[in-house]
């Protein structure tokens, strides 16, 4: 796609042989999912630790060292 550069689009894609649509979405600016999606502020689910979290809290204060896994089981 260097002939974009130096010719329109539609003969840069003919020379690259592709349709001039698949181009034009070559050469736009690439928007990463997570840049498109917009910030919230409220929950999708409910929380399923919402009763048992000052529990778990307690629980990690005491033992520093505790993996997720071990409070789990």
């Amino acid at each position: 796609m260097k002939y974009a550069q130096t010719h329109s689009q539609e003969f840069a894609a003919a020379k690259a042989g592709m349709d001039p649509k698949t181009a034009r979405k070559y050469l736009k600016p690439v928007q990463l999912t997570h840049e498109a999606k917009a910030q919230r502020n409220w929950r999708t689910r409910p929380d399923p630790f919402f009763h048992l979290w000052p529990e778990v809290t307690a629980i990690l204060e005491a033992d520093k060292g505790l993996k997720a896994k071990t409070i789990m089981d």
